[in-house]
């Protein structure tokens, strides 16, 4: 699980961190950021290189950070003409069973998400003494072809201090070719594509997945969504939703709300919520001190069956009160 992001130079992000629950749903403005949380993930973790026209000032590099909930703070940076990542910081081998699948509303790619569940159920499967057996190997080689070089055969003066290093990434290796009776999955109608995908992502148990649902009103049907939304929980290890949808605010009880400010016009929770879906809500809010309060409030409004009439927001303690009006 991410605990944080850190973001800079990147789309809506100058310079900002935020922080991140096990369930999200993200909710703002258009161009207020929402979206470029996702995307950031999905290049620092599937991206070697990040679109010049997603950054903010091509003079600078790009910086994407993630700390983990075991406190590891691992950053990426991205330089050069071309933004490829150049430098990074941090131990990437402890999150090298994590896989993130982000899924955009406008590209649904139903073969590359069936094809990335199944290397993330590879990655668990494979047995960690298999992982340090290939590494070895990988090293061994390495090392073999170093120790192989003739210095007599080297320009005198010539540096035969030579060193190496491997970056083993298993998923690079593992390629799927799938079909439906014969026909590509892409050639498929829209409508088949969607169902399906609500299929797979409500299907197995994926304990080492990050799922990304930009827009999940767009990137699924609305009617799946909501119980979609109630399965992502339990099947994945952490999920993160974009909406513009009131319904879908409404029909999670177990997502924390994370509103995103672009910093114009909405300045309060309740005028950024009423503008999802063309406003106009009769919910009533509650403002309550701490987070961790939030699932045992809901827990209660469930328990009276009066959930969908009350949106329970932490606002922090007293020290936050102007904030907070």
């Amino acid at each position: 699980m991410i605990i944080s992001i850190y973001i800079k130079n990147f789309k809506a992000y100058e310079r900002e961190t935020i922080t991140l629950n096990k369930n999200n749903v993200l909710i703002g403005e258009n161009d207020a950021g929402k979206s470029s949380v996702l995307q950031a993930l999905d290049y620092f973790f599937n991206h070697e290189k990040i679109e010049p026209k997603y950054v903010r000032n091509e003079n600078q590099p790009v910086e994407i950070g993630i700390l983990t909930e075991n406190k590891v703070f691992i950053k990426k940076k991205y330089t050069g003409r071309s933004f490829k990542m150049t430098e990074c910081t941090g131990d990437l081998n402890s999150i090298s069973n994590l896989k993130y699948i982000y899924i955009s509303p406008s590209t649904l790619d139903i073969k590359k998400l069936i094809s990335d569940l199944a290397i993330a159920k590879s990655l668990n499967l494979l047995p960690n003494d298999i992982k340090i057996s290939i590494n070895q190997i990988c090293a061994d080689g390495l090392n073999e072809v170093i120790s192989s070089i003739d210095p007599s055969l080297l320009v005198v003066g010539g540096n035969t201090d030579i060193n190496g290093t491997h970056n083993l990434k298993i998923e690079s290796a593992i390629k799927y070719d799938i079909t439906s009776s014969g026909v590509p999955l892409e050639g498929r109608g829209s409508g088949y594509q969607k169902n399906l995908t609500y299929s797979l992502l409500s299907g197995s148990q994926y304990d080492n997945v990050i799922i990304g649902i930009d827009e999940i009103e767009n990137s699924l049907s609305l009617k799946n969504s909501k119980e979609l939304l109630r399965v992502l929980k339990e099947k994945f290890s952490q999920t993160l939703i974009t909406t513009h949808s009131t319904q879908v605010v409404k029909s999670v009880n177990d997502y924390e709300i994370l509103p995103i400010y672009s910093g114009d016009g909405i300045a309060t929770i309740t005028e950024l919520y009423e503008t999802l879906n063309g406003g106009n809500t009769e919910s009533i809010f509650i403002l309550i001190e701490g987070k961790t309060d939030v699932p045992w409030i809901k827990n209660i409004l469930g328990i009276i069956n009066d959930g969908n009439n009350y949106i329970v927001l932490p606002c922090g303690g007293h020290t936050n009160i102007e904030s907070v009006k």
